[in-house]
């Protein structure tokens, strides 16, 4: 990928696992649900992965994701 700051701060798996969710069309709540933790928690990776994909919006984060192939 040749974004730098996720070449130098690579998607954690769960931040991974979180952003296919969204993909697949889940909430923050669903997907809390699905991987057996909070939307709390959901939410401090998804803010997590935003930093490091450099974008603002859910939308945004997994169009990104997809095309550099992340997920």
């Amino acid at each position: 990928m040749a974004d730098s700051k996720v070449a130098d701060h690579p998607l954690t798996d769960r931040e991974r696992e979180i952003l296919a969710a969204l993909a697949a069309g889940h909430s923050y709540e669903s997907s809390g649900a699905a991987l057996g933790i909070s939307v709390n928690t959901v939410r401090n990776h998804i803010r997590s992965a935003y930093d490091k994909l450099e974008v603002h919006t859910k939308s945004e984060a997994v169009c990104k994701a997809v095309r550099a192939g992340l997920i």
